[in-house]
């Protein structure tokens, strides 16, 4: 795309339109303000005498216009630009620079993202009955006693055993062994709750919008010029209100002096707003529970002696009559009642960023 250089030869004074203050200098060493051309306007350059030549003011055959030094290497050659309110109407562009073009935007604003809510299924779990079951001296919650084994065997499933059967009529210490039964905790084994959403779906409040937006207004050269320091430039008025004259190049950088005036325009922007990953906390609350019944004979008769409610978070005592026979045991199922996990995340997070500056400098 070819671009108009937009320079004005004024007659060295500040021009102010809307705020912008244009300047610019003759094209010639020694100006006569006073001169004017066959029409009546101004030529302080001689520029448009009958006899100028290709070294009288800038002027050179193979450009119609004016040949004036380049930008910066690098920089765009100048252009006009407005930068204004999104929501505002695009700018008029004058009939000298006609072609206008969006040349990047500004003030992104990004609301943020509401995410889905995060949740936790029940743990799953299992129950295992105790290893320990012992006989005391003594009832329940009474000190000084003895105890005696009356553990069922390792891995115990439940069914009905004999494994260390207490006698009736056994003494320890001149009292009968058997008074109470005390059951150890049932064992419960829980696995970590699992989130109801891995990663929250993202339903942004709004999408990203700029505030702000650039426009330029540009034209097509009017020839070259035999220098190749210079371009060939029309002669034309001081910018409009609202355009300032400005150059422009890649990125975020530093403006020349005689181009001050810095604003950074971004050609899209990347939506990176998100949710963050749901979890969930260590479970608790649950509960293993069961019945243990303890029998007098070897197979776990008809008329248990004791039946016993085992929990997974306490033991379990229960007085037996004073010196009774405890010669077999048996579980009944066992329940597992889940326990619960408190979820997180599902937080908004990430922003929508610009990308692809443009940095225009303008004249002051």
């Amino acid at each position: 795309m070819l671009r108009l250089v937009v320079v004005a030869v004024l007659s060295g004074v500040a021009v102010a339109g809307c705020g912008v203050t244009y300047l610019d200098s003759y094209l010639c060493a020694n100006p006569d303000s006073a001169h004017v051309d066959a029409s009546g306007d101004s030529d302080p350059c001689h520029a448009r005498d009958p006899d100028a030549g290709p070294g009288d003011a800038g002027t050179d055959p193979l450009c119609s216009g004016k040949c004036v030094p380049r930008s910066p290497s690098g920089w765009s050659e100048p252009v006009l630009l407005s930068i204004g309110p999104a929501t505002a109407p695009p700018p008029q562009c004058p009939t000298w620079s006609p072609q206008r073009y969006v040349a990047g935007h500004a003030d992104l604003m990004s609301p943020p993202a509401t995410c889905g809510a995060c949740g936790c299924d029940p743990p799953a779990g299992s129950c295992a009955l105790p290893a320990t079951l012992t006989a005391s001296s003594a009832i329940c919650n009474i000190a000084g006693n003895t105890w005696t084994s009356f553990d069922p065997p390792v891995a115990w499933t439940g069914a009905c055993t004999q494994a260390n059967a207490i006698p009736a009529g056994k003494l320890c210490g001149g009292v009968p062994c058997t008074q109470s039964l005390s059951i150890a905790p049932l064992t419960m084994m829980e696995n970590e709750c699992t989130p109801t959403l891995a990663s929250p779906p993202a339903a942004p409040e709004g999408p990203p919008t700029w505030n702000t937006v650039a426009y330029t207004c540009e034209g097509t050269p009017s020839g070259t010029c035999s220098n190749p320091g210079e371009t060939c430039a029309p002669v034309v008025p001081p910018p409009p209100p609202g355009f300032s004259v400005c150059i422009d190049i890649t990125g975020d950088r530093t403006c020349p002096d005689e181009f001050s005036a810095k604003h950074v325009v971004y050609d899209h922007f990347d939506d990176g707003r998100t949710c963050s990953a749901c979890a969930c906390s260590a479970p608790s609350g649950g509960m293993c529970s069961g019945t243990i019944s303890t029998f007098k004979d070897s197979a776990c008769g008809t008329n248990p002696i004791l039946v016993l409610t085992a929990m997974s978070d306490t033991s379990t005592c229960g007085d037996v009559p004073a010196g009774g026979a405890l010669g077999s045991k048996s579980a009944g199922p066992l329940t597992h009642t889940p326990g619960s996990c408190q979820p997180s995340g599902g937080d908004s997070q990430g922003a929508a960023e610009p990308v692809e500056a443009t940095t225009f400098c303008c004249r002051p």
